[in-house]
């Protein structure tokens, strides 16, 4: 066996540490409500059963909503807070037959939370004579002294409080008096029916038991009393009284000797037990509010007292409640009926329709008639880049759960709906198409797309010659790209998500003559006029033929004819024009029309031309030299072409007289020499 000694510091030590790592075991926790269901794990009922001192309840995810119970909740017996966060968005509803919170003892604090439908329903009284117990609290019940209840923006809604009914009288001696109704805030318990030779058992938690042989016992607290017992030697006895319960019906008739005892008194608010038989016990007085026992009468017993009705919504016994911004509407109490036959029928007790009763404990404060005014905020949706039909969002209570839409007006391109997020770039909270969405805060819900996988393909344009940069028909599928020149128009159909891109081509226009040509055009926002340019034109035969040519010119490219619109007035547009074949040493650019220095219809030599190898860069001006209209007005037309001057015809040469001679003299010269070698 090993056994260790520790000194007495490192003991303190270990002490010290132990009460710490208590102390922190103990420390308050906040326990989140996670489900709308009546109970199982994540429940409320869970919640509070789990509960300790200082904790907090709160409601969070699919917690949030209307709870209807299946049964009345635990009470509540330590300190605690409940806080439904914005007041609209938790409900609990009673179901319209158990009651919501019962507060024993405590220090509570409910805030933000909406009770509805909640009821509290004294125990009847147990046959025969048993009086019926209180209602009261419907929605909240606080009890103890030492519960300190705290209500901050609570709403109750059609909250009642229900009177237990009066056992019934019965016309027969030798009867044992039926227990009292309970009632303790919450669904009261009946009395039991009398037994042979004993009363029957006061209803709730400490019910008091019937006489057997002798009184029956007083109630506990909340508690209906107990019913006498028969006595074979004389008058029943008499009936318990009930601690807040109803009170309990008499004994019965002892023979030939006197009459059953009085019944049971009722507890606060419960009704009286019926007195006895033979020579007419007394009934018991009801509480207040609560109705009276009727009397015996020879050998017939009496009726129990209904029991009343206080507080449907907010019943404070002994404890202390403050009211903070918090009211109560539709609150409904109903006093429980007298029984009726035997001796007399017990009386109803009296039902108090103000929402809150406080008959011992206090209120500070006071119920508002109308429900705190609910937050409200507004959702609305965003397209993210789709088009279409935007759903429209709408204001709503906090807490109110929609339906969201499915979005199917909205379309994009290469994309899929794939849902909604509280932020653009889907970093915020994701939800489904037609999701329930409890709405806790103003926000937008953005569209969520998701790419396509399409492979891109190149569309009519492709292989299409053509002498201007292409514009439609570009790609069948994908995201063309800008038109380049070059020797061809090229350009690219790039697909969405990881699909291909494809590569497009189209030639140039042939010429007239041979090779191709293509032009493209800059400057302000000068377009094209496609279906008033013709591009390569022959010099003649086309209907934008000029009549003539210019003397010693030749064009062997032919002629470019193109009209732009849609530039700015007056302002400059270029038009760069790429040949297959580079153009011949001294080729200028020539047009046709008119010029600000002759505005007849005439060939001249463009001055804003800049030929370079197999390119002629014209310069225009809109209304200037160059634009046949002269005019400022957003349209440029005038054909032309790179012209090459023609050679001049040269003529065999001929010898003057004097050039004959001395060609003639020069021969025979030669003759001579060629004579005196062969001699």
């Amino acid at each position: 066996m090993l056994i260790t000694f520790f000194p007495a510091r490192r003991i303190h030590l270990i002490v010290a540490v132990v009460l710490s790592l208590a102390a922190c075991l103990v420390s308050a926790a906040t326990l989140t409500v996670t489900t709308t269901a009546d109970s199982g794990a994540g429940s409320l009922r869970s919640a509070l059963a789990a509960a300790s001192s200082g904790d907090s309840i709160v409601f969070g995810g699919a917690g949030i909503g209307t709870i209807t119970l299946a049964s009345a909740l635990p009470a509540i017996a330590t300190d605690l807070t409940i806080d439904g966060g914005t007041f609209g968005s938790v409900i609990i509803d009673g179901a319209s037959t158990f009651p919501i919170f019962f507060v024993d003892t405590g220090t509570v604090t409910l805030k933000n939370l909406k009770l509805q439908n909640g009821l509290s329903r004294g125990g009847d009284g147990g046959a025969y004579g048993g009086g019926g117990g209180l209602g009261a609290g419907g929605c909240l019940f606080v009890n103890q002294s030492t519960a300190i209840v705290t209500i901050d923006t609570v709403g109750f809604d059609g909250c009642r409080a229900q009177g237990g009914s009066g056992g019934a009288g019965i016309s027969a001696t030798l009867t044992d008096g039926g227990g009292g109704g309970g009632a303790l805030g919450w669904y009261g318990t009946s009395g039991s029916d009398q037994s042979a030779g004993a009363g029957g058992d006061g209803g709730g938690p400490a019910g008091g038991l019937g006489g057997l042989g002798g009184v029956g016992a007083a109630g506990g607290f909340g508690s209906g009393g107990g019913g006498g017992a028969f006595n074979p030697s004389g008058g029943g006895f008499a009936g318990g009284p009930g601690g807040f319960g109803g009170g309990g019906g008499s004994g019965g008739d002892g023979g030939a000797f006197p009459g059953g005892a009085a019944g049971g008194l009722g507890g606060w608010g419960a009704g009286g037990g019926g007195g006895g038989a033979r020579f007419g016990g007394a009934g018991g007085l009801g509480g207040t509010n609560g109705g009276t026992g009727g009397n015996g009468n020879g050998a017939i017993h009496g009726a129990g007292g209904g029991g009343g009705a206080v507080g449907p919504a907010v019943f404070v016994y002994q404890g202390a409640l403050t009211i903070v911004n918090s009211g109560a509407i539709n609150s409904v109490a109903t006093a429980g009926a007298g029984g009726a036959g035997g001796g007399s029928n017990g009386t109803a007790g009296t039902a108090i329709a103000t929402a809150l009763g406080a008959p011992f404990g206090g209120a500070t404060g006071a119920l508002l008639g109308t429900l705190p005014t609910p937050v409200t905020y507004t959702v609305a949706y965003d397209a993210n880049g789709g088009s279409g039909s935007t759903p429209v969002g709408g204001t709503f209570n906090s807490g109110t759960v929609i339906t969201l839409s499915d979005g199917s007006g909205l379309s994009r391109a290469g994309f899929t709906l794939s849902g909604w997020n509280t932020a653009a770039d889907g970093s915020g909270t994701a939800l489904a198409l037609s999701d329930s969405f409890a709405v806790l805060s103003d926000g937008t819900l953005y569209a969520q797309w998701v790419v396509v996988n399409v492979d891109g393909t190149c569309g009519a344009a492709d292989g299409g010659a053509t002498a201007f940069a292409p514009t439609a028909g570009l790609c069948a599928a994908g995201t063309a790209s800008a038109v380049s020149g070059g020797s061809a128009w090229t350009w690219t159909c790039a697909g969405s998500g990881t699909g291909a891109t494809a590569s497009c081509t189209a030639p140039h226009a042939p010429l007239s003559t041979s090779g191709t040509g293509g032009a493209v055009v800059s400057g302000s926002t000068w377009v094209v006029d496609g279906a008033n340019s013709a591009g390569p034109i022959p010099v003649s035969g086309h209907a934008k033929s000029p009549p003539s040519l210019p003397p010693g010119v030749s064009f062997p490219a032919g002629l470019f004819d193109f009209t732009l619109i849609s530039g700015a007035a007056g302002s400059t547009a270029t038009v760069t024009i790429t040949y297959s074949t580079t153009l011949p040493a001294g080729t200028t650019y020539w047009k046709y029309g008119r010029t600000t220095a002759d505005p007849t219809p005439h060939w001249y030599q463009f001055a804003g031309a800049v030929i370079a190898g197999n390119t002629v860069t014209l310069t225009i001006t809109d209304g200037g030299d160059g634009d046949d209209d002269l005019a400022a007005n957003g349209v440029i037309a005038d054909p032309g072409g790179p012209g090459v001057p023609v050679a001049a015809a040269t003529g065999i040469p001929t010898l003057s007289e004097w050039g004959l001679l001395l060609l003639s003299l020069a021969m025979g010269l030669i003759g001579f020499a060629h004579l005196r070698r062969r001699i």
